[in-house]
C-alpha cells in the first residue's frame, strides 16, 4: 500500500470483508473481469447479451421502433406510442423495382389461410408515400382449378339488438387538388368468349326505393353498348331509351340540353307533340325576349306568336289570315279582292297606285260612281267680268272678259325718286311723288323709337357690334370720346382730359371725420375694406397726374359716387397692406393692394429691395451691384427644377454688396434657398451688416446643424439676439429654404426653415445702419464663416410676407419681380408718373424697365387674424395742419400728430405759436414762430419738428422750453405764461 503527499492511497492485492463501508465507488473505472448474474439487478434480464436473432432479446433502436432482422428500412412507431409493422422495399423510398413484401395470416392447424379480425371500427390501411406511388392493393384471387370465385368485400350491415344497421361504404374519391380523379368500380368479364361482366345492383328492399347514380358536379356519362337498354322507371311502369326511337320521350318537367337529331321511321312524324290540355304548343327560342310558338286553339285555328305585337292567326274555318300587329311584305303579294272598308289603310305611297290609263298632270277624280283619272282646271264660260284701278296704279287690259279671257294691269311709269304715298304733309288720294323732310322725321322718328326707344336722353352710337344706345348720364357729366376703336362714355367734368387740378397725384376730396381729416376708407368686412361716400353726398374725387403735354401737366379725375361696402379684395392676415386705385380707362376704376411700400422720389432706389437668383448669373434683377468671388453655377439637382445654382467652395466663395444702406423702418424679410454639403464646421448663409464692426442681421448653421441668429439695433453689440440656437436640426445634402423676417405690426424677429418657425424674437427695435450684404459667408463673431455647399434665389423684401411665425408653403419658383404687388412701384417725381417693373434689369447699375399706369395710393389698413383692425385714409391734397392747440407744453415734453400724408418726403413743415391772452408784448390773435429755449442765456434754438411718413411732433427743452422775439423792441424773451398761447403744426407733402 503507497500513500502520497496528496492523500492517495494506491493498494495492489485483493480486498476482503463485506466492504460495507466502502461508498461512492465509480464502476466507470473497471474495466476487466465480470459481475455475477447474482450481483445484478431485478430490472435486468438474464437473457444473452446479443440481440435481434433467434433466441435472444429485441432491442429498440433510437427512435423506439422495433428492428427487424434482415431489414434495411426505418420501422416507425405509431402517434400513441404502440409499435407497429412497416414494410417497405428494400430499394428504398420511390424504388419500383425492388420485390414486393406480403404479410400472410395462415391458420397453422389446417394450413388455410387466416383472417385479420378488427375491433372498434379500426382501419387496414395502404398509404403511399405522397411522392408519386401507388398504394397499395388489397387482393382477394382464387388460383386454384376450375369454376372457382374469387374473394368478395362484404359490407352489409345487420341486426344488432334490433337496431337497424348500415352497410359500409367503398369510398374512391380523389384528393382535393386540381387535376385529381377518382377511383373506379370495374367488373369487367374476362378476355375470352363467353365471360360476363358483373353487376352494380343498387336494389332497393320492398318498401324502399333503390340506389342512385350521381353524375352532379359537371356529370359523367353512362355508356351503353350495342343493343342494350337503359330502363328509366316511371308511374306506369318502364320504358325503353332505344337507338332507334318510336316510341315517346316521357318527360315530365325535365329538359333535354344539347342537339336533338331525330330520324323518324317511315311514315312517323318527325316530332309528333300531344298535351291533354285545350291548346298544345310547341316553343322555340327563349321566352320574353325572341322566340316563335306554334300552336293549336280550341276553336281549331292555327297560330304563330312571335316576340311581343307579332301575331299570325288562320282561321280554318273561315280561312280568314289575320295579322295583331302591322305586317309588311318584302316581296310581291299576289292575292284576289279585298274586301272591307279599308280604314285602317294609311301611310300608303301614290307610287304604289296603278297609273292604267292616267295622263301626266292628272288626279284622281271622282265621277260620281268611281274614281277615275282627271284634271283640276274648271271650264266653262262668264258673261263680263271687269277690273278698273286709280291711275297711279297703272292702267288695265283685257277689261271687262266675256266668255272667256285675260286681265292685265301695267305698272305705271314714275319720275326718278317718286314713290307713291299721299300728298305731302297730309292726308288724301294717293299720288306718284318725291320725299320730303317731313317723311324722313316722321318715318325715321318712329323707326329709332321702336328700334332703340323713346327714353329722353339717349345717345345713339356704332359699338363693334353695332348701334347701340348710351343710356343717360347723370348730372354734370360729359360725354367723353376715347378714340378711334373705342366707344364715347359719359365722365365727369374734366375726366379724361388735361385739366387743372389744386394738387396732382392724390385723393382731392371726400368724406371727412370731425377734425376734417380724410376719413373716406373703411375696415369694411372680413379682409376686405371698403369706401363710403356718406351715401353718395361726399363722393371721392381722385386726381391721376399722367405726366406732361404739350400744353402742360396731364391729369385726369376721376370719382366713386356711391358707397362700396367691401371695395379691396382680402388683404393677407395680420399684416400692413398699402391700397391704392388704379384708372384703366375713362370712368374705369378698380382696386388695388400690395405689401410693398410705394416709393416717391427724383430717382429710383433699386436698394430698397432685391433679388438675387443665382441661375446662372450674379446680377440682382433690381440692378444692385454684387461682386462674384469664386462662385461657380451648376445645373445638377437645383430646387427650383431647369434652373442653375451658386457653388459655393466653403474658403474663398461669396457673394458681396455694398449698395444696401438700411433695411427699413418697416417690416422686411432676408431669404434664399441653401444646401449645405458639409457640417464639419459652421455654415455661413448671409449676414447684412456694418462692415467695420460685422453688426446688424446673421443667420449660419452650427456643426449640430442648428440656426444661429445674431441681431443688432445699437450698432454696439448683439443687443437684439446674441448667437441664439434654434430647434431644427439641418442635415447635409438637403435643400432649406431659410427665411429671416421682421413683423412690424407683431414687433417680433421670426427665423423660419421650410416655412416652420425655427426661432422667434420678440422686440419692435430695428436694425442698425448696414453698408453691406453677404450670401454664401457671415462673420458675427469675428470669424470668418463660409458655406460649403450650393444657394439660389436669395431676396431682400421691403415687407413682412409671412408675419407672426406663422407656417407657410415654401415658393416653388424664383422671384418674378413683374408680379402684380411684389415689387414697390415708384412715383417718378420727374415725370410726374406712376411707375411699376414691366422686366427686369439687364445688368448691373441699370434699374428695372418701368410701364407708366394711373394708380394713386389711398390709405393703408392693418388686419389682424380675421378682420381689418385698423384704417388709414391718406390727407386729401398731401396737405396736413392740426389747427391751433390752446396750452403750449411744458418742459421736457413730446407730443405727437398723425398727418397721413403717406410719405416722408414733405415740405414746409412749421411750428405757430398762437397768442390768445396779451403777453411780453404780443397782443390775442398775433401768430408767431416757436422757439425753444437752453441756458445759459442768450442760447436758443428752434424747436425741432420730427416725422415719419404718417406722424409729425416735437419735444421741448428742460430748461426753458419756448422763447421768442420781443414784438417792439427785438430782443429774446422767454415764455412763462403756457395758457396764453396755442399752438399748431403744418405740413405738406414735398412734391
Amino acid at each position: 500500500m503507497n500513500i502520497d503527499l496528496n492523500g492517495n492511497t494506491l493498494i495492489q492485492g485483493y480486498f476482503s470483508g463485506i466492504g460495507e463501508e466502502l461508498t461512492a465507488l465509480n464502476a466507470s473505472n473497471l474495466t476487466t473481469g465480470t459481475v455475477p448474474d447474482a450481483r445484478l439487478s431485478t430490472d435486468v434480464t438474464l437473457q444473452g447479451n446479443t440481440f435481434n436473432a433467434a433466441n435472444q432479446l429485441v432491442q429498440l433502436d433510437s427512435v423506439g421502433a422495433v428492428a427487424i432482422a434482415g431489414y434495411t428500412g426505418t420501422p416507425s412507431v405509431s402517434p400513441t406510442g404502440c409499435p407497429k409493422i412497416t414494410v417497405n422495399p428494400g430499394g428504398g423510398v420511390g424504388t419500383r423495382s425492388a420485390q414486393n413484401f406480403m404479410i400472410w395470416m395462415t391458420d397453422y392447424a389446417t394450413g388455410n389461410p387466416g383472417a385479420w379480425n378488427f375491433d372498434n371500427e379500426p382501419i387496414l390501411r395502404f398509404p403511399n408515400n405522397n411522392q408519386g406511388e401507388d398504394a397499395g392493393y388489397l387482393v382477394f384471387y382464387n388460383k386454384g382449378p376450375g369454376y372457382s370465385r374469387a374473394g368478395r368485400i362484404d359490407l352489409r350491415g345487420g341486426t344488432y339488438h334490433g337496431t337497424s344497421a348500415y352497410s359500409g361504404d367503398i369510398s374512391m374519391g380523389g384528393g382535393s387538388a386540381a387535376d385529381t380523379h377518382g377511383g373506379a368500380v370495374v367488373t369487367d368479364g374476362g378476355s375470352v368468349a363467353g365471360a360476363h361482366g358483373g353487376e352494380l345492383n343498387l336494389r332497393g328492399g320492398s318498401s324502399y326505393p333503390g340506389g342512385s347514380i350521381n353524375l352532379s358536379n359537371g356529370g359523367g356519362t353512362i355508356a351503353l353498348g350495342t343493343g342494350n337498354t337503359l330502363t328509366l322507371p316511371n308511374a306506369t311502369g318502364t320504358v325503353a331509351l332505344q337507338s332507334d326511337i318510336t316510341g315517346y320521350l316521357p318527360l315530365s318537367g325535365g329538359t333535354l340540353s344539347g342537339s336533338l337529331n331525330i330520324t323518324p321511321a317511315t311514315g312517323e312524324a318527325s316530332l309528333k307533340i300531344i298535351s291533354g290540355d285545350t291548346d298544345s304548343y310547341l316553343q322555340l327560342g327563349t321566352a320574353g325576349t325572341s322566340y316563335w310558338t306554334f300552336f293549336s286553339g280550341a276553336d281549331t285555328d292555327f297560330q304563330l306568336a312571335g316576340p311581343t305585337g307579332s301575331n299570325l292567326r288562320i282561321s280554318r274555318t273561315t280561312g280568314f289570315m289575320s295579322f295583331y300587329k302591322d305586317a309588311a311584305f318584302s316581296g310581291a303579294l299576289s292575292a284576289g279582292t279585298f274586301s272591307g272598308s279599308g280604314s285602317g289603310l294609311t301611310g300608303i305611297p301614290l307610287s304604289g297606285l296603278a297609273s292604267s290609263g292616267a295622263s301626266s298632270g292628272e288626279v284622281p277624280v271622282w265621277n260620281g260612281t268611281a274614281w277615275v283619272p282627271g284634271t283640276t282646271a274648271g271650264s266653262g264660260t262668264v258673261t263680263s267680268v271687269g277690273l278698273s284701278i286709280p291711275s297711279v296704279l297703272g292702267t288695265v287690259s283685257g277689261s271687262p272678259v266675256t266668255g272667256s279671257g285675260t286681265l292685265a294691269i301695267t305698272a305705271p311709269t314714275m319720275a326718278t325718286g317718286a314713290f307713291i304715298a299721299s300728298p305731302a304733309g297730309t292726308s288724301g288720294t294717293a299720288v306718284a311723288r318725291t320725299i320730303v323732310a317731313s317723311d324722313i322725321f316722321s318715318i325715321l322718328s318712329a323707326a329709332m323709337d321702336t328700334a332703340f326707344g323713346s327714353a329722353q336722353g339717349n345717345v345713339l352710337q356704332r359699338t363693334a357690334s353695332g348701334w347701340s344706345v348710351l343710356a343717360p348720364g347723370t348730372a354734370g357729366q360729359v360725354l367723353t370720346t376715347n378714340g378711334a376703336g373705342a366707344n364715347a362714355v359719359w365722365a365727369a367734368s374734366g375726366g379724361g382730359t388735361s385739366v387743372q387740378v389744386p394738387v396732382r397725384q392724390t385723393a382731392l376730396s371726400g368724406a371727412v371725420n370731425a377734425t376734417g381729416q380724410g376719413n373716406c376708407l373703411t375696415t369694411g368686412s372680413g379682409f376686405q375694406p371698403g369706401v363710403t361716400t356718406n351715401a353718395g353726398s361726399d363722393p371721392l374725387t381722385l386726381a391721376f397726374a399722367s405726366g406732361f403735354g404739350s400744353s402742360g401737366n396731364v391729369d385726369y379725375v376721376e370719382q366713386i359716387t356711391a358707397d362700396q361696402a367691401t371695395y379691396w379684395s382680402a388683404l393677407p392676415a395680420n399684416n400692413l397692406s398699402f391700397l391704392a386705385i388704379t384708372r384703366t380707362g375713362v370712368g374705369s376704376l378698380s382696386p388695388y393692394a400690395t405689401l410693398a411700400p410705394p416709393q416717391y422720389g427724383y430717382a429710383y432706389n433699386p436698394t430698397a429691395q432685391t433679388a438675387l437668383s443665382l441661375n446662372n448669373k450674379s446680377t440682382d434683377d433690381f440692378g444692385n451691384a454684387w461682386t462674384n468671388a469664386s462662385v461657380t453655377f451648376t445645373g445638377a439637382s437645383p430646387q427650383i427644377a431647369g434652373t442653375q445654382v451658386g457653388v459655393f467652395n466653403g474658403s474663398s466663395s461669396r457673394m458681396s454688396s455694398t449698395s444696401f444702406t438700411t433695411l427699413g423702418v418697416g417690416g422686411w424679410a432676408l431669404r434664399g434657398w441653401f444646401k449645405m454639403g458639409s457640417l464639419a464646421s459652421p455654415q455661413g448663409l448671409f449676414q447684412f451688416c456694418n462692415s467695420a464692426n460685422n453688426l446688424g442681421a446673421a443667420v449660419l448653421v452650427s456643426s449640430s446643424g442648428k440656426t444661429q441668429l445674431n441681431l443688432s439695433s445699437n450698432n454696439s453689440s448683439w443687443d437684439i439676439a446674441n448667437s441664439t440656437a434654434g430647434s431644427i436640426t439641418m442635415t447635409t445634402g438637403t435643400w432649406y429654404f431659410v427665411e429671416l423676417t421682421f413683423d412690424s405690426v407683431a414687433g417680433k424677429y421670426v427665423l423660419y426653415i421650410n416655412g416652420v418657425a425655427d426661432q422667434t424674437i420678440t422686440s419692435t427695435s430695428r436694425i442698425c445702419r448696414i453698408n453691406t450684404g453677404y450670401v454664401g459667408f457671415n462673420n458675427p463673431t469675428g470669424t470668418n464663416t463660409w458655406l460649403t455647399g450650393n444657394a439660389q434665389g436669395f431676396e431682400f423684401l421691403p415687407y413682412c410676407q409671412h408675419p407672426n411665425g406663422t407656417t407657410y408653403s415654401v415658393p416653388t419658383a424664383l422671384a418674378d419681380v413683374t408680379a402684380a404687388g411684389y415689387a414697390s412701384d415708384w412715383f417718378d417725381i420727374s415725370f410726374y408718373t406712376l411707375k411699376r417693373i414691366a422686366a427686369a434689369s439687364a445688368s448691373s447699375g441699370v434699374n428695372p424697365t418701368f410701364a407708366a399706369v394711373n394708380r394713386v395710393y389711398v390709405g393703408e389698413a392693418t388686419t389682424g387674424a380675421s378682420t381689418v383692425s385698423s384704417i388709414v385714409t391718406y390727407a386729401y391734397q398731401g396737405k396736413y395742419s392740426t389747427g391751433f392747440i390752446p396750452t403750449l407744453p411744458g418742459l421736457s415734453a413730446a407730443v405727437s400728430y398723425n398727418h397721413n400724408i403717406g410719405t416722408n418726403l414733405l415740405s414746409n413743415p412749421l411750428l405757430s405759436l398762437k397768442c390768445l391772452t396779451a403777453d411780453q408784448s404780443y397782443v390775442a390773435g398775433d401768430i408767431v414762430t416757436g422757439w425753444g429755449g437752453y441756458n445759459p442765456s442768450p442760447d436758443y434754438v428752434p424747436v425741432p419738428l420730427t416725422w415719419t411718413s404718417k406722424t409729425i411732433g416735437f419735444s421741448t427743452m428742460a430748461n426753458q422750453a419756448w422763447k421768442t422775439v420781443y414784438k417792439t423792441g427785438g430782443s429774446i424773451v422767454v415764455i412763462t405764461n403756457y395758457s396764453y398761447w396755442a399752438y399748431q403744426i403744418t405740413v405738406q407733402r414735398g412734391f
